[in-house]
């Protein structure tokens, strides 16, 4: 990722990047929202009230976001 930035600061200008990272980074809080009452489900479903312990680890990991970027540095989600 840290080279994409690089290339698209280089070819478009810092700005540019810069609007890029925001939408790309918009796209994964919409995403994340869209998927809350899913994560919550989730997340009862393994902890329950009953089980949750303030000291044990209780937490999800995404590990990737599929993003395309069209040729105007918009991004687009692909899963």
């Amino acid at each position: 990722l840290k080279w994409f930035m690089r290339w698209v600061a280089e070819e478009y200008g810092q700005d540019q990047a810069d609007k890029m990272w925001g939408r790309i980074s918009g796209v994964c809080v919409k995403l994340l929202i869209a998927g809350l009452a899913q994560l919550v489900r989730e997340y009862d479903a393994v902890w329950p009230l009953s089980k949750r312990d303030n000291a044990a680890s209780q937490c999800f990991e995404l590990l990737g976001i599929d993003v395309m970027i069209d040729e105007k540095l918009k991004p687009w989600l692909l899963e």
